[in-house]
């Protein structure tokens, strides 16, 4: 007899939805080949004629018969909205500028004008080369050409005190300033050493750095008194990495750092404003960093980064990085800097999704026109693309079928939804700047179907393998049932004792025709790699949504285990307890 029905973890309006590539947009996957160079994809803006920017960084290959690079710097290329190149762009679609060598952040001016921002430092092939790196942004005119009113033939260069200075993140304000916001490496000791003399090895902490730039591209000195401001926020150590403008000058940054994620407010005058959050802060629980911000119609702001993982994923454990779910972050803040309690849990809401590792390499979020909020991220080979409604509901998401972005891909959002992808292709010669275009639709409702799973139970006792459970599920199927579907993600959930939902593998499945019965052996990790005292309670093994649609009756629960508290880790719980 199967036990009654569990409760659910989280109850929610969803609808079935899925991920697919856009074929309005070259087919749904471009690639920019650019004469002698390999190309990375780093950074991507969605324009609102439905044109697309793209950027990275560039490396010039060595002549025919020599090794190495003939140089380093930055791409820049402009698709039409159906995905091809922008022949008007400079030339062929594409720009290559020298005066970059990273290109994290774009953005648009309302006159067609296109700002770069990343870092610059000259490259000699040297391990050390980008301690020397400083911020550094770019102005080009709408067809592409050096805006030579901005800086220097359209070129700026920022130095903070200290080293591996590098913007993340760039924006405009009201008055068409330039605000680039990121980190830079403040030193506590400066050695020389002969082994990379000239230069200098920094050992100090990162800190969050903020510029502005006037219109022309010159420092604005009302901005802190010098254009580069470097808030304390979040510990010793920490960086900004997202930044939006509001109205009369004043800005919001987000980052993390060793106290954890963080959104802070600026004056125009480039000091904290107090009135918000406390003494200009707020900490934001359970993101890890901030990815992303945007202002929203009402004024509230909204945060979107990964999400913590409790306890942390060790990084040693290729068992727990390839089979612990990634986590996005939600949060969303009143304009006075405080958590909106009415949104999700507490202000923050907290999702996972099955991609290649334990997290998102890029994160985006936007209001959509009708007020829900959409979210898109990506990691080495996945896209993930999520929309909720103003209180952090979720009304639909997913992930994309495998492909591959390459090392380090960055995401956007168009007015409509649609999720940008960029990065780089692997395995190609040359290395080329990939660009994708996903959708997030909803599948139509299905008629209903004859259930084709028609019971499931435990079978025996399930099997403990110190980081792991070992368990079996007996199933019993009708005829029309494909054995494939076991191995669909997600089809097999447990629910700890604290509500949390861990994937379980299935390693293997045996069907006997006699009586259609399959039974499949899965795999349960341990949460946070190890059980712990805090792990023990009992786990109920339920059927996650591939299987439960095509359950007879509704009951998704196939049975429970008890996971009893080891001997030693309840020593060490006490011991750890205990008043020092």
């Amino acid at each position: 007899m199967l036990p009654a029905q569990i409760e659910a973890v989280e109850r929610r309006t969803l609808v079935s939805a899925t991920l697919l590539p856009d074929p309005s947009f070259g087919g749904g996957r471009v690639v920019l080949n650019a004469e002698d160079m390999q190309t990375y994809g780093q950074a991507v803006h969605p324009l609102p004629d439905g044109d697309v920017l793209v950027a990275g960084r560039a490396v010039r290959r060595a002549a025919a018969g020599s090794t190495g690079e003939a140089g380093r710097g930055v791409i820049v290329g402009r698709y039409n909205a159906d995905g091809s190149l922008d022949a008007a762009f400079g030339g062929g679609g594409w720009v290559f500028l020298e005066r970059l060598t990273d290109a994290y952040a774009l953005t648009a001016q309302p006159d067609g004008k296109v700002v770069v921002a990343g870092r610059y430092y000259p490259y000699t092939g040297r391990s050390d080369d980008d301690f020397a790196s400083q911020f550094a942004a770019a102005r080009l005119n709408a067809d592409g050409s050096p805006d030579a009113s901005f800086g220097v033939d359209g070129d700026v260069t920022v130095d903070f005190p200290g080293g591996l200075d590098t913007a993340f993140d760039v924006t405009l304000d009201p008055a068409g300033n330039v605000v680039l916001v990121g980190s830079t490496l403040v030193p506590s000791t400066r050695t020389a050493s002969p082994s990379v003399a000239p230069r200098a090895l920094y050992v100090g902490s990162r800190r969050l750095a903020v510029a502005r730039l006037t219109p022309a591209g010159a420092l604005d000195a009302t901005f802190d008194g010098d254009g580069m401001a470097m808030p304390q926020a979040s510990g010793e150590n920490n960086g900004g990495s997202a930044v939006v403008a509001l109205a009369g000058g004043d800005v919001v940054v987000g980052g993390s750092g060793s106290e954890g994620a963080f959104v802070l407010k600026l004056r125009a005058d480039g000091s904290l404003d107090p009135s918000f959050g406390a003494n200009g802060a707020t900490s934001l629980p359970r993101v890890a960093g901030v990815a992303d911000l945007v202002l929203l119609s009402d004024g509230d702001l909204l945060a979107v980064g990964g999400g913590i993982h409790e306890p942390a994923v060790d990084p040693r454990d290729p068992e727990a990085v390839h089979n612990t779910p990634a986590r996005m972050a939600l949060a969303r803040l009143n304009p006075d800097g405080s958590l909106d309690a009415a949104f999700g849990a507490g202000g923050v809401v907290v999702e996972e999704a099955r991609l290649t590792y334990y997290y998102f390499m890029d994160l985006t979020a936007r209001e959509l026109a009708d007020g829900t909020l959409a979210v898109g991220g990506a990691d080495y080979h996945y896209a993930y693309a999520a929309v909720f409604g103003a209180d952090g509901t979720k009304r639909k998401a997913a992930v994309s079928d495998r492909t591959d972005f390459g090392g380090h891909p960055a995401v956007a959002l168009q007015a409509d939804g649609k999720l940008l992808v960029t990065g780089h292709t692997v395995g190609a010669d040359p290395t080329a700047m990939v660009t994708a275009r996903y959708e997030l639709t909803e599948e139509p409702e299905q008629p209903q179907a004859e259930p084709l799973i028609l019971s499931s139970a435990l079978l025996g006792r399930p099997v403990r393998g110190g980081r792991f459970y070992l368990f079996r599920v007996a199933y019993r199927v009708a005829d029309g049932f494909d054995v494939n579907t076991l191995r669909a993600r997600d089809a097999l959930q447990v629910v700890g004792p604290t509500g949390d939902t861990h994937d379980a593998r299935l390693l293997r499945h045996n069907r006997f025709r006699r009586g259609n019965i399959v039974i499949g052996l899965y795999r349960m990790l341990a949460p946070g790699g190890v059980f712990d005292a805090g792990d023990a309670g009992r786990y109920a093994v339920r059927l996650g949504p591939p299987l439960a649609a095509q359950v007879a009756g509704g009951s998704t629960t196939v049975g429970t285990f008890d996971v009893p508290a080891r001997r030693r880790a309840a020593v060490n719980a006490a011991q750890a307890a205990m008043p020092k």
